[in-house]
């Protein structure tokens, strides 16, 4: 594809794709220079971006990394001072750019935002979905083997699960008859001999 003078890129690295590679495409799609977003001032992009057509792979990049919570807000306020300067953004992931179908455009970005921060809550979890897992210490298992085997004091289900209740692990809740019960197997029954 030819090189248009006017149509710049801007690329930030992320998790979906390096800005080597963000470059690699935006070079193919024609931009005549390309700006790394973490590099500059987000005022000087601004005002680069005013007259002219900015590229990204991502459109969303464009928002304030930082702001994970207002990031939205935030790429739409940089949406429209670009678009008060006379520039056009356009997404190359869907093709779509900012004056020709705003509210296509808009959805799409506003998706892309979802998706970064559903991603972010994950990577941050490093990607383990479910609860977290209770923590005991030996001792705690220690005492918890000692409650599920005396049969003399802890007769019955009720008894072993206040018992074990008392237990607790690094989240504050009890040790569970039925963790006890998965880790020991069955108890003997108690005779009045």
């Amino acid at each position: 594809m030819p090189v248009e003078d006017d149509a710049i890129g801007f690329v930030r690295d992320h998790r979906w794709l390096s800005a080597k590679a963000q470059t690699r495409q935006l070079r193919e799609a024609g931009c005549s220079k390309v700006f790394d977003l973490d590099a500059q001032d987000r005022a000087d992009m601004e005002k680069i971006a005013g007259r002219r057509v900015v590229r990204l792979v991502y459109a969303f990049l464009l928002a304030n990394p930082d702001r994970t919570r207002g990031m939205l807000a935030d790429l739409m306020g940089v949406l429209e001072r670009i678009k008060v300067r006379g520039g056009t953004v356009v997404d190359l992931d869907s093709r779509l750019d900012s004056e020709t179908n705003p509210a296509a455009f808009k959805a799409v970005v506003a998706d892309q935002v979802r998706r970064h921060n559903q991603g972010e809550t994950s990577n941050a979890r490093k990607g383990k979905p479910g609860r977290k897992k209770r923590v005991f210490s030996p001792g705690q298992y220690k005492l918890a083997y000692e409650i599920w085997k005396d049969v003399k004091n802890y007769p019955n289900d009720d008894a072993v699960t206040d018992g074990l209740k008392k237990i607790k692990a690094s989240d504050g809740v009890g040790f569970s008859y039925t963790r006890a019960f998965r880790k020991w197997k069955g108890r003997t029954k108690y005779r009045k001999d």
